[in-house]
Order: C-alpha cells, then structure tokens, then sequence
C-alpha cells in the first residue's frame, strides 16, 4: 500500500481528547494566543477544535510537508488560517512565536524525534504549552504492517516509542516540563482495515468515490467508528508540557 493510500483513508474523523482540551484550557487565560497545527493533514483536527470552539480567538498556522493534505486542510477549514508547506524538523518559523503547539500522531513519523522536539523548543514561547500522541509499541506487539523488520501499526511510521517513559525522557532532554500524561490501548477501524486491506490486494482502488460512500452513508460511517479492535501490544500516549 503506497503512502498516498494511507493518507486518503487515515484520520478522516478526529476525536478531541480531554488532554488536549486542557492544553488550550492553560492558555486559553490569555488573549489570542497563537496556536499552531504541527503536521496538520487532512485539517480533521483544526474542524474537530473549531466546533468545538477552542479556535475562537486564536490566531491559527497549520504546517504539514505534504502539498497534496495542505490543499485538502484549506478546503475543509473554514476559519481564517495561514497554511504553510514545511517540515515539522525545520520549519523556518520564527523563533518564540507560538503560546500552544499541538502534533497528533506526527512524531512517529520522524527518523530522529529529537529534532522535533528541539524545533517545537525553538518556535514557543516561555512558558508555551505543548501536546504530543503518538504511539507507543511493546516488544511483543504485532500487527499486518512491518518497516525496517519491525511489526508496526503503520508503514510509514519510522519511529514508534517502546515506553511511555522513552517520551517523557525525551520531552524533559528537550528542555521541557511534563504536566500531565495518560496512555492507553490504542484502537482501529475494523472497516477501514478491511478496505486498507482490500486496496493493498488491488480489490479496489482508493478515490473520491469511497470517500463518497462513507459520506453518504450514515451506517458506513457508524460502523466505521464504533466497531474497533485493538492493535495487539500498541498503545498511545498522549503529554502536555510547557517550555521552561
């Protein structure tokens, strides 16, 4: 399965977690903060936090590498925001000019997270507020896909963290302060696995056509998003900290 297959199916529909809602409850004391979307995809996250209103009065940059997802966050979002192609390791962003940077499910995809971490450093102000998900995967932990000889719950991921301490370990090297995390099993669509799968053995063919038949129908998108399983041995982990 190529890379521009996962993108078309991942991340269609995101679900705010309590941790990020208090990541912006923190800076939310201010006034228009400047708030960035650090890989932002397809947009479902920048649509998720603006129902919900947690982007009223922020000013709002989102960044992802892939020209392809920018073009998709700008027709999906509706609020006013500045899109910028660009690396989440180098982003030629000003030094000091975020009060909250938010990355779900993006580090993992980075050779040297190091080098995330230290940029997201680099562009927040004192005091600024991070988010971070991403996946954290026993050494017994299985699944279909493997890269580089590992089993892992995505092709494309380059780095999945073997604790949830390896993370913090890594955010407190970075110069940050840890104040709050959970992990906890990490789950899938047993529908859109099948389709994955279904894809990957040329059965059919991602398009605009099966993205239509999720939106057209509503028992599709139901099953879609109740009827999961969880990915032996994979958890995520979600942290907030605040730069020191």
């Amino acid at each position: 399965m190529s890379k521009s297959d996962l993108e078309f199916f991942a991340f269609s529909k995101r679900k705010i977690s309590p941790l990020l809602e208090k990541a912006f409850s923190v800076k939310k004391k201010a006034t228009k903060i400047n708030v960035l979307d650090l890989g932002c995809g397809e947009g479902a996250m920048l649509e998720a936090l603006a129902r919900r209103g947690l982007l009223d009065d922020t000013n709002i940059t989102a960044i992802d590498i892939s020209p392809r997802l920018i073009s998709i966050a700008k027709k999906r979002f509706k609020k006013r925001a500045q899109f910028i192609k660009t690396d989440v390791v180098k982003t030629n962003l000003p030094k000091s000019r975020f009060d909250l940077v938010y990355s779900t499910m993006v580090i993992e995809h980075i050779e040297n997270p190091k080098e995330m971490v230290s940029e997201i450093y680099r562009i927040l102000k004192p005091q600024g507020v991070v988010f971070i998900s991403t996946i954290v995967k026993k050494w017994w932990g299985i699944y279909f896909y493997r890269n580089k000889g590992k089993f892992v719950v995505d092709p494309t991921h380059l780095h999945e963290f073997e604790s949830p301490e390896e993370l913090v370990e890594l955010m407190k090297d970075g110069g940050f302060e840890v104040i709050e995390q959970i992990t906890f099993p990490r789950y899938y669509s047993l529908l859109e696995l099948l389709i994955k799968l279904l894809i990957r053995l040329n059965i059919i063919s991602p398009g605009d056509e099966v993205r239509r038949v999720f939106s057209r129908k509503k028992i599709l998108s139901l099953i879609r998003d109740r009827v999961l399983f969880p990915a032996p041995g994979f958890y995520e982990i979600q942290i907030v900290c605040i730069k020191r």
